[in-house]
């Protein structure tokens, strides 16, 4: 079910008891259907007729984009703070830190070669401090 529909149906379910709505064509409310439950009673079922003829479709769709593009700002903002967080630990390790790190995340390479990323690590993190501490 789209957030859409699940505003329609809960909006519904609010002033009549049913089963379920169903919808066709989101701009077409002719083919929308509402799936009423036996005990409803003819003035929920014209209440829940007057939620459908007066649910605004428009304002719903702009509802959902602006809901996703605040879902898709706070991901990104997790995705900066993560990268943020793990640089400020580059430059705030020590050099026994990023060759342990190296040791630990690239068991495949010899020594020497961890060695040598350690050593990368390192002057990174001593020319992007001046960079990150201002």
């Amino acid at each position: 079910m789209t957030q859409i529909s699940a505003l329609i149906d809960q909006a519904v379910r609010a002033v009549c008891p049913i089963y379920g709505i169903g919808i066709g064509r989101l701009d077409d409310k002719a083919t929308w259907r509402i799936d009423f439950v036996e005990a409803a009673t003819n003035p929920q079922r014209t209440a829940a007729a007057a939620v459908v003829a007066g649910f605004d479709v428009g304002a719903a769709q702009q509802q959902e984009a602006t809901e996703q593009q605040r879902l898709n700002t706070d991901r990104q903002e997790l995705i900066d703070a993560r990268l943020d967080a793990a640089i400020t630990a580059l430059i705030d390790s020590t050099p026994a830190q990023r060759v342990a790190w190296a040791n630990s995340n690239f068991p495949s390479l010899t020594a020497p070669e961890r060695m040598r990323i350690g050593m990368i690590m390192n002057m990174i993190a001593v020319s992007m401090r001046p960079q990150i501490r201002q």
